[in-house]
């Protein structure tokens, strides 16, 4: 997430019907892969005033991707296969300008984890990281709120914020990314027992224009998180997750393609993905200004790995935007978000006035960097 500004119009958002049917909470897996059809990985485009989509999470059992609307701190969810689209608006959340949203992510009872962050802190780059940030369990089925905490109050006092992504570990413990500057917070999945899990040491922590942590990502099956880090531009390994009361990040060498040379720094990064389809070794970091940067660890132990290279963003079809985040729809399907921070808000609203955003089909460009480097 980069400097931005604005909050979308309600109005904007249309509600509809036709979304998959849930299935029982006993059947949710949201690491399984195959229970989705197929999906054409050519780029499409989504037809939605204001949508401006920070964020997206596949559901593999409803077969739905989560959007994070960005400026109306909203969660779109959005039908891949018939194109229907229904926002979801939080009561006392959505709408208000202060407010942005990031991720919502489906956990194994089918529930969402869904992240409001302060805008100021991306609208300054750390310089002003007052606000509310929330995190919110919400029933999918039931339409409501199950629980929700409030970051700021709770934990931070306004001292730090920055919060921009959620993962989840193998006991469905949230764990919270915070980028000004990198922190990670951790709470249980009924919401108890919210704290702090990594900070930095207290005069980093101090210093809340240096960007950190952007993404994270979870290997259940290892009790292993990874996060990329914007400090140095490397990526880290917390191991023992579920089990350890606090968390060291460790290093993750890398080298480029088949080990040939050292890996160079990723620049301002995002969010990252561990795609379904590749079971843990490949990793997508979105880099904002340039596109996706594809890593690998062969064994999936994500001790060591290689930088293959980068997926770039400078296509026709990205209409000039840039990458928050890429997300796997289906069980093979690769895209990427398109964000457009500097467009001109439109008068009595909070956001711009773009009604088609692109998701950018990068399927093929992926796998043949898999395939230039066995």
């Amino acid at each position: 997430m980069v400097s931005k500004v604005g909050t979308v119009a309600l109005a904007g958002l249309a509600g509809f019907a036709g979304l998959a049917q849930a299935v029982p909470s006993s059947q949710h897996h949201p690491k399984s892969s195959q229970s989705c059809p197929s999906l054409n990985s050519s780029t499409f485009v989504i037809d939605e005033f204001q949508l401006y989509p920070e964020n997206a999470k596949f559901d593999f059992n409803r077969c739905l991707v989560y959007f994070g609307v960005l400026f109306n701190a909203s969660v779109g969810i959005f039908n891949p296969y018939t194109k229907d689209f229904e926002a979801i608006l939080l009561p006392g959340i959505s709408g208000d300008p202060a407010n942005h949203l990031g991720p919502a992510l489906p956990d194994a009872q089918g529930h969402l984890s869904i992240l409001v962050d302060a805008g100021a802190a991306f609208n300054t780059a750390g310089q002003d990281v007052s606000g509310s940030n929330i995190i919110i369990k919400y029933d999918f089925d039931q339409r409501k709120v199950i629980w929700q905490r409030n970051i700021t109050e709770l934990i931070t006092q306004g001292r730090w914020g920055g919060f921009q992504d959620v993962e989840h570990d193998k006991d469905e413990n949230i764990y919270i990314v915070g980028t000004y500057p990198g922190t990670l917070l951790r709470v249980d999945k009924d919401g108890n027992n919210l704290k702090p899990w990594f900070l930095p040491p207290a005069d980093e922590l101090a210093n809340t224009t240096v960007a950190g942590f952007g993404g994270i990502a979870s290997i259940r099956e290892q009790d292993v998180l990874l996060t990329n880090n914007n400090v140095d531009g490397q990526i880290y390994r917390f191991d023992n997750v579920s089990q350890s009361e606090t968390g060291t990040p460790v290093l993750i060498p890398r080298t480029g393609p088949n080990g040939t040379q050292p890996s160079a720094p990723i620049g301002f990064n995002d969010a990252i993905l561990l795609p379904a389809k590749y079971n843990n070794t490949v990793l997508l970091v979105a880099e904002d200004a340039v596109g996706v940067w594809v890593i690998r660890s062969k064994d999936g132990s994500w001790k060591s790995a290689e930088t293959l290279g980068v997926v770039s963003n400078n296509v026709t079809e990205a209409q000039g935007g840039q990458v928050p985040a890429a997300v796997q729809i289906g069980p093979d399907a690769l895209f990427t978000l398109e964000e457009y921070f500097t467009d001109p808000i439109v008068e009595s609203t909070n956001a711009g006035s773009r009604s088609a955003f692109p998701i950018v089909g990068i399927t093929a460009q992926v796998d043949d960097l898999l395939r230039k480097s066995p």
